[in-house]
């Protein structure tokens, strides 16, 4: 046979040799393939369907940072029901106040009234800037000779109650109320 021959042949058995295999190398692959064949019973070539197996797919970084970016940027907007009273005595008779959340994915900015018995939503990220503030609280103590000076104290700034999430029958009634008061498209 000649190498041209052989390399129908190994077609025909569903080897793919390379177009510069010599004549000698084909005709060795040609006999170790008819070689299985008759080892299964089978001189001719089956045709076999082999199952479909997804490929791994393997992440770039930017693909990989894309995910991890997204995942932040979910658990930071997960909304949060809670109660916020402020422990800074220059707040004392504030109504609320607008908080500022920024990071590089995104900016959060909400206004939370203070001492709201029903809850109020805010993000996660955003009560998590919050809860790190502090303020400065000025305490009169006693010295040992019995003289009162001021001597500045660290607070946290904000106490938060974090709240159970609304059920179904709670949210139903709210979006009815929001409704009614026009408060929603």
């Amino acid at each position: 046979m000649n190498k041209e021959e052989l390399m129908a042949r190994a077609n025909e058995l569903g080897l793919d040799p390379h177009h510069a295999t010599g004549e000698v190398k084909l005709a060795q692959l040609i006999k170790e393939e008819e070689a299985k064949g008759d080892a299964f019973g089978a001189s001719s070539p089956e045709i076999v369907v082999a199952e479909k197996v997804e490929p791994k797919v393997r992440m770039t970084e930017t693909q990989k940072r894309i995910a991890r970016h997204a995942k932040l940027r979910k658990d930071q907007k997960k909304l949060i029901r809670i109660i916020l009273r402020s422990n800074d005595p220059a707040e004392k008779e504030w109504k609320g106040k607008t908080f500022k959340f920024s990071n590089i994915l995104h900016t959060i900015t909400r206004f939370i009234p203070f001492d709201n018995e029903e809850g109020w939503h805010c993000e996660q990220g955003l009560l998590n800037s919050i809860q790190s503030e502090q303020c400065t609280r000025f305490v009169e103590e006693k010295t040992r000779k019995g003289r009162k000076i001021k001597v500045s104290r660290s607070t946290k700034k904000y106490t938060i109650e974090i709240l159970k999430p609304l059920t179904k029958k709670e949210l139903k009634a709210l979006k009815a109320d929001q409704s009614a008061r026009g408060a929603i498209d």
